[in-house]
C-alpha cells in the first residue's frame, strides 16, 4: 500500500464526503483570522461515494485555499455538502459571500493556478461534474456533484492517465 501511494495510484474506497468536508474545514479554521467567516452546511445520512480519501481532502484544502485567497477582510466563504435532487449524486458547493468589501470574484486568478489545476484533476478523477456561476452582487458558487457509490458497484480505483495527455493546437475550422 506504502508503494501505491508513493506512485499516486491509491485505491479508491467508499467514502463519506460530509466527513472529509469536516475534518478539513476543521484544520483549516483554525488559521483564519477573526474577520473571515466560513460556514459549513453538511446534511445528515448522505450515500457515500467511491474515493481517494486523500485527493478528496486535497480537493477540499484547495478550494478553501481558491475562495478564501481574494478575502482581505469582511467576507466568508460558505461550504454545503448534501444529495442532489434526483438522490443520485452528493452535492459540494462552494459560495463566496462577499461581505462591504470589493472581493474580486472567482474565476480565481492565474496566481492560484496550481490550486485550480489540482481541483480539476480530482473532479475529473472521480467522474465528477463541475459548475461555477459569478452573480453581479460579487458573489460566486462552485458546484461538484459526485455521483453515488451504488450497491451492486464493487470498489474500484478512480481513473487516472497513463500517460500525459498530448497538447494540441487549436486551428479555425471556417
Amino acid at each position: 500500500m506504502k508503494l501505491a501511494r508513493i506512485a499516486g495510484d491509491e485505491a479508491s474506497e467508499l467514502l463519506d464526503l460530509g466527513d472529509v468536508v469536516e475534518r478539513v474545514v476543521a484544520e483549516r479554521a483554525r488559521t483564519l483570522s477573526t474577520e473571515v467567516q466560513l460556514v459549513v452546511e453538511i446534511a445528515s445520512n448522505l450515500a457515500q461515494v467511491n474515493g481517494v480519501r486523500s485527493d478528496l481532502e486535497r480537493l477540499v484544502s484547495n478550494l478553501l485555499e481558491l475562495w478564501l485567497a481574494p478575502l482581505s477582510g469582511a467576507g466568508g466563504v460558505g461550504l454545503i455538502v448534501e444529495a442532489t435532487e434526483d438522490r443520485n449524486g452528493i452535492r459540494l458547493e462552494v459560495v463566496s459571500m462577499a461581505g462591504s468589501t470589493n472581493v474580486r470574484p472567482l474565476p480565481p486568478s492565474l496566481e492560484h493556478g496550481d490550486s485550480l489545476r489540482i481541483v480539476l484533476g480530482v473532479v475529473g478523477q472521480h467522474e465528477a461534474t463541475l459548475r461555477v456561476a459569478s452573480q453581479p452582487e460579487g458573489s460566486t458558487r462552485l458546484e461538484i456533484v459526485f455521483p453515488i457509490a451504488r450497491a451492486t458497484e464493487r470498489t474500484a480505483r478512480c481513473r487516472r492517465p497513463t500517460r500525459p495527455l498530448p497538447i494540441t493546437r487549436a486551428r479555425r475550422l471556417h
